[in-house]
């Protein structure tokens, strides 16, 4: 079964898809196989590329300081937390790999995974859970990870004093006032 025939494309578009992918380094040739042509997937690259676009933060005050970027390089220095990236990527994609592909963009699946870290990492009933078991158990990768994670939360929750300004005043503008809420600007 080829990738064209799964995706229900011709095969020029595949191809030149698979040779994009090749520029951008994403994946790679691999074995001929009769016929066929495999490919394989550079994860270093994959894994930087989610992580960095995931966290091009847009806040005003991240940017000045270069929050994203420092952000970024911090995450990809540490090996629990590019393993866990492969990790997720590869099971969200390896369960359902044609039908994921059909229907979702790549910005989908890294916006999923940022949307899914911080969902998981606020909610106290996994995170604590989590902070605690790296605890007990003593596991530097999983305190390692659950540290990073949290960075990431913090960084996406973060708001900068000109967006949450002009936030409440827009709201305010619409008609809409928030009780017990007033900004300081």
């Amino acid at each position: 079964m080829t990738i064209a025939s799964e995706l229900d494309l011709k095969p020029p578009s595949v191809i030149d898809q698979l040779q994009r992918l090749i520029r951008a380094r994403i994946v790679r040739l691999g074995k001929r196989v009769g016929k066929q042509r495999n490919y394989e997937i550079n994860w270093n690259q994959l894994i930087s590329i989610t992580i960095r676009r995931a966290l091009r933060l847009p806040q005003i005050e991240l940017l000045e300081q270069g929050g994203g970027h420092t952000l970024a390089a911090d995450v990809l220095d540490k090996a629990s937390f590019r393993d866990f990236v492969r990790d997720y990527l590869t099971i969200l994609i390896g369960e359902h790999p044609f039908e994921l592909l059909r229907k979702l963009r790549f910005a989908d699946i890294i916006t999923d995974l940022d949307a899914t870290i911080v969902g998981m990492m606020s909610d106290p009933d996994f995170a604590q859970p989590m902070e605690d078991a790296g605890r007990k158990t003593r596991d530097e990768k999983l305190a390692e990870l659950y540290f990073w994670l949290s960075r990431w939360t913090e960084a996406r929750r973060h708001v900068s004093t000109p967006s949450k300004g002009a936030f409440v005043r827009a709201l305010s503008k619409s008609g809409f006032e928030i009780d017990g809420y007033a900004y300081q600007s």
